[in-house]
């Protein structure tokens, strides 16, 4: 997924087997007692792991400012260089690759209105980056860190692979988060129980940190300044359970932490209703689920600390309000939490986004109707251009199509295979690379 425009490029022949092969395993874990018993290894797929860490990415879009603001800047960016490209195109002319680059074009306005939208375009793109990857301090986590931590945190915990070791991502990005947090506290990796504490710990922390920075003025100014609020709650395990033998002190616990977090009292009931839905043993997770997440707040958000709803394009916008339909408690900060408490509804979290194809909505940068689907053509066949078109001297292999896979350049651009770039391209554009660009 590219998180920077909310879109998925996975293959439709491997979903398709994906979602075959788990609609089996809903229909085992029916005969399994799903219910009432732990659910089983085989019920677990590599693939899904992939799939939840990119979905979480979609909630993180959806509730996180910064996140947000740089998922529409990059989209409008690229939805506007297309734009250009197929204005420049409908000149008739050959055009040169050196002059293009899809993203050169922003550097040559044809009159003053667009230099001045040019340069809004540039200034967000610009500042939406420096938010997610400048360093508060020198050698400190950055923000993206936390985003690709806190996805990883989730994978690992919705897919049951605690020590990471059947999908093990590459790059530092992908661990930087937890090793500052995990470094700052002992705990025992051959302990499947602590192990699990401490992963939803580290996830609620990348959550609360990233919705924290939705207002200006923050209680951390670092994420190693919010590991160390959370210093109290390493080895809190034990109280929780111990309050949740307690009838009495587990409604009122769970009552107050609802309350400390939520100021919608609809975001509550919803909470509530999810709660009715629970056996007993799925409710102790999700009574540790929300009594942790709650703590985790407190710690890092204090009292009276101001909320600002996150600003989301039209497109964003009509995504969330679908999830909202999916998910009675998607719009409440204890989302996760309640996932993280139902093996259904995390299978329902992981495939959340193949149903988005057929949601409509009013793009922001056209003012016409469009789809999630044919957005998300244009959005890809902009990063596959983005290769496609660089000068000759960067010349290297691009994705041609299933058939011929990565192929030099030039062939790429004359194959007519139904699923190629090329192929895409005409159906944008109503003629071939070929016919634009000049290589000679």
């Amino acid at each position: 997924m590219h998180i920077d425009t909310l879109s998925m490029y996975f293959d439709e022949r491997e979903i398709n087997t994906y979602l075959i092969e788990k609609g089996k395993i809903l229909e085992r874990l029916e005969e399994h007692a799903l219910h009432s018993e732990t659910i089983p290894e085989w019920a677990y797929l590599d693939f899904e792991q992939i799939l939840a860490h990119e979905s979480y990415h979609i909630y993180q879009t959806l509730t996180c400012s910064l996140l947000s603001e740089y998922s529409e800047a990059k989209r409008r960016e690229a939805l506007v260089a297309l734009r250009l490209l197929a204005r420049d195109i409908g000149t008739g002319n050959k055009l040169s690759p050196s002059m293009i680059g899809l993203r050169s074009i922003y550097e040559n306005p044809q009159n003053e209105e667009e230099e001045q939208y040019f340069s809004i375009i540039k200034k967000d793109r610009t500042e939406a980056i420096k938010q997610l990857y400048s360093r508060p301090k020198e050698g400190a986590v950055n923000v993206f860190e936390v985003i690709e931590g806190g996805a990883v945190a989730f994978q690992l915990l919705a897919q049951n692979d605690l020590t990471n070791e059947r999908v093990k991502l590459e790059g530092k990005e992908y661990s930087i988060a937890w090793d500052t947090f995990s470094n700052r506290y002992d705990f025992d990796y051959s302990n499947e129980e602590a192990l699990r504490y401490s992963r939803l710990t580290f996830l609620f922390l990348t959550d609360v940190y990233l919705k924290s920075k939705n207002v200006m003025t923050t209680a951390v100014t670092t994420f190693e300044e919010a590991v160390d609020l959370v210093s109290n709650l390493v080895g809190k395990l034990h109280i929780y359970k111990k309050e949740f033998v307690d009838l009495h002190v587990r409604d009122f616990e769970f009552m107050k932490s609802l309350q400390h977090v939520e100021r919608d009292e609809s975001n509550i009931e919803s909470i509530l209703d999810f709660c009715g839905t629970l056996d007993e043993d799925k409710y102790l997770q999700f009574y540790i689920n929300i009594r942790l997440y709650s703590d985790v707040y407190k710690c890092v958000v204090p009292a009276g600390f101001p909320t600002k709803k996150v600003t989301l394009s039209n497109k964003n916008r009509a995504i969330n309000y679908y999830l909202k339909e999916k998910f009675a408690f998607w719009d409440s900060n204890f989302c996760i939490p309640c996932i993280l408490s139902n093996y259904t509804d995390q299978a329902k979290f992981t495939v959340m986004w193949t149903e988005f194809s057929h949601i409509q909505f009013i793009d922001d940068t056209t003012h016409a109707e469009t789809s999630f689907e044919n957005e998300n053509f244009l959005l890809k066949l902009y990063d596959e251009l983005a290769l496609a078109i660089l000068p000759i001297e960067e010349n290297r292999k691009v994705q041609c199509c299933a058939e011929h896979g990565a192929r030099i350049r030039n062939a790429v651009h004359k194959c007519m295979n139904e699923d190629s770039l090329n192929s895409k391209f005409i159906k944008a554009f109503n003629r071939s690379i070929a016919e634009i660009f000049d290589y000679e």
